[in-house]
């Protein structure tokens, strides 16, 4: 499992980094506006894998496939969730 040519430690001391049955792997990655983000992932060929990626961008009111109006003064953004953003989710399987 490797980020941007970093890779995950080995903390299990076996042949496998991580063992997961179900759930989550990783919650967030923070990136510049333009770095691109290159994953590296190796499994059992045998394995069946399901992969969601969901990018999140901070430009619902300046992307031009929406015509959205910004809040006005007097109101406030929900806390603790993802406000005035596009979420693209993709799901991959192998």
């Amino acid at each position: 499992f490797i980020i941007n040519n970093e890779q995950l430690k080995n903390k299990l001391k076996s042949e496998y980094v991580l063992n997961v049955n179900y759930g989550t792997i990783m919650r967030y990655f923070r990136t510049s506006e333009d770095e691109i983000i290159e994953m590296e992932i190796v499994v059992d060929k045998n394995q069946k894998f399901d992969f969601d990626v969901f990018e999140i961008k901070y430009d619902l009111f300046t992307n031009p496939e929406f015509e959205i109006k910004p809040r006005s003064e007097n109101m406030m953004p929900t806390p603790f969730i993802i406000n005035d953003a596009t979420v693209i989710k993709t799901h991959i399987t192998f």
